[in-house]
């Protein structure tokens, strides 16, 4: 939970969450490898369990005991943690792809394999987020969005098995009633 307090939640010395997480992406934007690697590789054991656990899916039980609301609390937390990994992983690719001027057109950059491994994990929660439709999930969702159009645009190793999804469920919103909206 420090993740999301720090990323969405928290007011340091007078400073809003939006500021706060804004100052936090830009440091990623920096990292090389050796703190790009510290730091997904201390995001993957927690994306892995919220991901193993389907910690996202809210508590189905129909027993109204008062259990039901810390479930509920839980998986809205998974949920931005979800958010705030896609966060972290699009600044890192943002600024690998900014420093990033010597590749050419055709050869695929190189990636650290902890941040293909996040972003794999996230991609695969694109339809359990889409099954939620709360409004923390649809933001989640198009973060990873953005990260998995980041990958692609960005020539980085394994962006095919990065778009997958995306492009199922690109598909499936422009076929909804509010297409429009969603365009």
């Amino acid at each position: 939970r420090p993740l999301i307090q720090f990323l969405f939640k928290a007011t340091t010395n007078g400073r809003s969450a939006a500021k706060t997480r804004e100052a936090a992406l830009s440091a990623v934007k920096t990292f090389h490898k050796p703190k790009a690697r510290r730091l997904f590789a201390g995001l993957l054991p927690i994306l892995e369990k919220i991901v193993e656990e389907e910690s996202i899916l809210p508590d189905q039980t129909d027993e109204d005991d008062g259990g039901g609301a810390s479930s509920d609390v839980d998986a809205t937390d998974a949920v931005l943690f979800l958010k705030g990994c896609a966060c972290l992983t699009g600044a890192y690719l943002e600024g690998l792809t900014s420093r990033n001027t010597r590749k050419s057109a055709n050869q695929p950059s190189e990636i650290i394999d902890e941040a293909f491994e996040v972003a794999e994990l996230l991609h695969d929660q694109l339809f359990p987020l889409h099954s939620l439709a709360t409004k923390e999930a649809t933001q989640t969702q198009r973060e990873i969005f953005n990260v998995c159009e980041r990958w692609w645009h960005g020539n980085f190793d394994g962006k095919g098995q990065l778009i997958t999804s995306l492009v199922s469920l690109l598909l499936v919103y422009s076929l909804n009633d509010d297409s429009d909206v969603n365009d």
